[in-house]
């Protein structure tokens, strides 16, 4: 546990039962907005997946230019 749980545990521990109450019950309504938060961000895997096609695309061409490239150097007595 880091510095700040310590103190976070020891400062509870000095609260009056009604009081350390209320604190759970606001961990506990924090903590089910973070869930409630996190399930609503759900992936969309066809959007990703359109992502990676565009990419494969975009390569598909570069590589393509490359080679063509590569090949009139070739011809043309350009290479090194």
């Amino acid at each position: 546990m880091s510095t700040v749980d310590h103190h976070l545990l020891e400062l509870f521990h000095r609260l009056r039962p009604a009081a350390k109450k209320r604190v759970l019950a606001l961990i506990d309504h924090e903590i089910a907005a973070e869930r409630a938060s996190s399930a609503e961000e759900v992936f969309d895997f066809t959007a990703w997946m359109d992502d990676v096609e565009s990419i494969r695309n975009e390569t598909r061409q570069m590589a393509t230019v490359n080679v063509v490239e590569l090949l009139r150097e070739l011809r043309d007595g350009d290479d090194e």
